[in-house]
């Protein structure tokens, strides 16, 4: 019965696109850094025990799957994918607790870490490229991932980046394009 009814409430996160609830736990917390960290058999073992926590924030506002795409961590992302997370899934990362929170998506969090291959898994599972999120350099503004992404090469004086480091975001901009990406006066 319990984890009839954990999956009910998975299902329920990836129809609505929200995170289910807040985990303010030591256990939670270890599981998101195992998350963050790579440490796929410890996630794995830790999903199976609490299914619901695949799709759950901490009080910081993170999910497992957000804070593996900060990272790059492209075997806990097909891991989420292949048990059915909603690759648009919402969460409220809160920066300062003055300013409020900053609605995020997954996609978003993969794209601005510049993790090509996990930010191409989302798309293929049906992340929406055209989903909006609050700017991160303007809160009170609404933008897709491809204004993210212009936001941040913008900022950057990139004569004085090396090309390498440049590269995965523009092959990223390509991808997002590809995929339907547009901006959010176009939409």
């Amino acid at each position: 019965m319990i984890l009839r009814t954990a999956s009910l409430l998975l299902a329920f996160a990836s129809i609505t696109s929200i995170a289910l609830g807040v985990v303010d736990s030591e256990a939670f917390q270890d599981f998101l850094e195992d998350c963050s960290d790579g440490k796929l058999k410890n996630v794995e073992e830790t999903l199976a025990a609490n299914p619901t926590w695949a799709s759950e924030t901490s009080a910081d506002g993170e999910t497992c799957l957000h804070v593996a795409g900060i990272h790059g961590q492209v075997e806990i992302t097909k891991l989420l994918m292949k048990l059915g997370v909603d690759p648009n899934l919402l969460t409220h990362m809160i920066e300062d607790p003055e300013d409020g929170p900053i609605q995020m998506h997954a996609l978003s969090w993969h794209v601005f870490g510049g993790h090509y291959e996990s930010a191409k898994l989302l798309l293929e599972h049906g992340a929406d490229p055209n989903q909006l999120m609050d700017s991160l350099t303007n809160e009170r503004e609404r933008v897709t991932v491809l204004d993210m992404l212009e936001e941040l090469l913008a900022e950057e004086d990139l004569d004085d980046i090396p090309e390498e480091e440049i590269a995965p975001f523009i092959k990223m901009k390509e991808l997002l394009i590809q995929n339907g990406a547009k901006r959010r006066d176009e939409l």
